[in-house]
């Protein structure tokens, strides 16, 4: 039995769901820094880091929530590359998924400070 034969047979046992969640950690923190950048090179965004909440109309974002989605991504992330190669392709699909979605939910709260 080829190689090729064996992948085709056997599916590519969570390599896909491995490559995506090691992507999503890789990209983690430029994202969330990129973003944090592009917040704050608005004028609006400018203007409340210098003035803060009392002046402006800054939409803050809460600690516990940046942190809770930052934490919530690099776990399911991790979640996702460490399983079992041949088993739980659900739970490393799932913990993919979660984990760009506290990605992008993460970023969206950041980008919200500068709107």
């Amino acid at each position: 039995m080829t190689a090729t034969t064996r992948n085709a047979a056997g599916g590519d046992g969570g390599r896909i769901g491995r490559v995506c969640a090691a992507w999503g950690l890789g990209l983690l923190l430029p994202m969330f820094i990129g973003s944090w950048l592009l917040a704050l090179s608005t004028e609006h965004g400018a203007q409340c880091l210098m003035y803060g909440d009392y002046y402006q109309d800054c939409h803050k974002p809460s600690g516990n929530l940046l942190h809770g989605l930052f934490l919530a991504s690099v776990t399911a992330g991790l979640v996702a590359l460490l399983l079992p190669r041949g088993r739980a392709a659900a739970a490393r699909a799932t913990a993919v998924l979660l984990q760009w979605s506290a990605q992008t939910a993460l970023v969206v709260a950041v980008l919200r400070y500068g709107s």
